[in-house]
């Protein structure tokens, strides 16, 4: 039965309390905060009286950890022998990505590289030097067909949008200035069908509270609407929210912004792309579909993924960056509920493994691959919260989606090839 302190039991108002995980499983005690330090006296109560109390309540704080669940799988990374190419280095790389069943580079020259590991042989194909600030972390993030690149600056200012056959820039972008140094600049692409014919549209921020939709070829804009004054009271329609990472699910009907609220207030949200494009142009700032699916102090770019269509997955369990602890939360975004969440082995992130290398992403493919610099690679299975394989010496860059592939650039200027594979 589960329990609490008794201090939460002497009024009708709770205030504020904490979760005392108990290392079996999930299992965690209610405290107020003066009983979170030493031996609280607690009390059983019913599940439903424990429930209000968690609902009612100021979550402050966590003590302890929950258990992680493992289950023997035969689950193992399997390595390949490392790729060497004499025109292009490991070190040399300041982004990386998937493009079909290549890979494409930005190197520390600007330079961007189809890169064939199969062959292998590099193919040189355009250029963001003078487009691109290359002293910070670079974005990469490739269309659905592959057919072009954006690449951002990821705090800082500016992109372009790159044709991967010609090499020839399709589209400058920019954002506002304001906040841009703590909001990472990650567009995204979605394939829609306009008028019979699939076009790559891009979303990207044009000002720090504000999202477009372009199509690079054409520069045709889409969701267009004009921009609300800042005012008081606020116009109609004014956002007050600072656009971050931006994931598109994987048929491109939904779309999640790991962006944040003054003061400051990380807040992931999630709205639908058929009505943003074609009913309401409103739609990502206030439109029906728009949900936020958490908030926690100082956290946001907090790594988020697709499970499917109307799942998603984002990193952390808590209410705030100080006491937020190592774990999975998944979100049904038709209503913004929580669908489950499952904790993760504890230790912290490497914060600054390559001047380039984000500490920590995750990838769905069947199973939840969490990387994290510093702790290697962990697989889940998101059914039943459980870690499959937990491999400290497999640190990936990125994931080719087309074979299955992780590529990690090791520190002798290779580059290695692996897959997980059941035994």
């Amino acid at each position: 039965m589960p329990s609490v302190c008794s201090h939460l039991l002497v009024t009708q108002s709770v205030g504020s309390f904490l979760k005392s995980f108990t290392g079996s499983g999930k299992e965690h005690h209610l405290l107020c905060p003066a009983c979170a330090g030493g031996h609280p006296d607690l009390s059983a109560v019913s599940e439903e009286t424990f429930a209000r109390i968690e609902a009612d309540g100021d979550w402050e704080g966590i003590r302890g950890h929950p258990e992680v669940p493992c289950e023997a799988s035969g689950l193992r990374f399997v390595e390949e022998d490392p790729v060497d190419l004499d025109e292009l280095r490991s070190r040399d790389v300041r982004a990386i990505a998937a493009l079909g069943i290549h890979w494409v580079v930005v190197t520390v020259t600007g330079d961007i590289l189809e890169l064939d590991t199969t062959t292998p042989a590099t193919r040189r194909f355009g250029s963001v030097t003078g487009s691109v600030a290359l002293d910070g972390r670079i974005e990469l993030v490739a269309s659905p067909d592959g057919s072009m690149v954006a690449v951002t600056e990821s705090l800082g200012l500016r992109g372009v949008v790159v044709d991967c056959a010609t090499g020839r820039i399709l589209l400058e972008l920019a954002r506002g200035e304001h906040g841009h140094k703590v909001t990472p600049f990650i567009p995204a692409f979605v394939e829609r069908d306009v008028g019979g014919v699939k076009r790559q549209l891009l979303v990207h921020p044009t000002e720090w509270n504000r999202l477009d939709v372009t199509d690079p070829r054409s520069g045709e804009a889409f969701a267009r609407r004009p921009i609300p004054p800042c005012s008081t009271p606020p116009a109609q329609h004014y956002l007050d929210y600072f656009h971050g990472a931006l994931v598109v699910s994987p048929a491109g009907k939904w779309i999640a912004d790991d962006g944040w609220h003054w003061h400051p207030f990380g807040a992931l949200t999630t709205w639908s792309v058929d009505r943003w494009l074609a009913e309401n142009p409103w739609e990502s700032e206030d439109g029906e579909t728009l949900r936020t699916l958490a908030f926690r102090g100082y956290f946001w770019d907090s790594s988020a993924c697709w499970l499917n269509e109307t799942t998603l997955a984002i990193w952390g369990h808590g209410l705030d960056d100080e006491w937020l602890i190592p774990a999975v939360q998944t979100f049904d975004v038709l209503t913004g509920a929580e669908k489950a969440w499952f904790p993760c082995f504890a230790g912290a992130d490497d914060p600054h493994p390559t001047p380039w290398v984000r500490s920590r992403w995750m990838i769905f493919d069947r199973w939840l691959f969490v990387v994290r610099r510093g702790q290697g690679t962990t697989v889940w299975d998101t059914t039943t919260g459980a870690c499959l394989l937990n491999d400290a010496r497999v640190s990936p860059h990125a994931y080719q989606p087309a074979t299955r592939t992780f590529i990690r650039l090791n520190e002798c200027d290779a580059f290695v090839l692996f897959r997980c594979v059941e035994a």
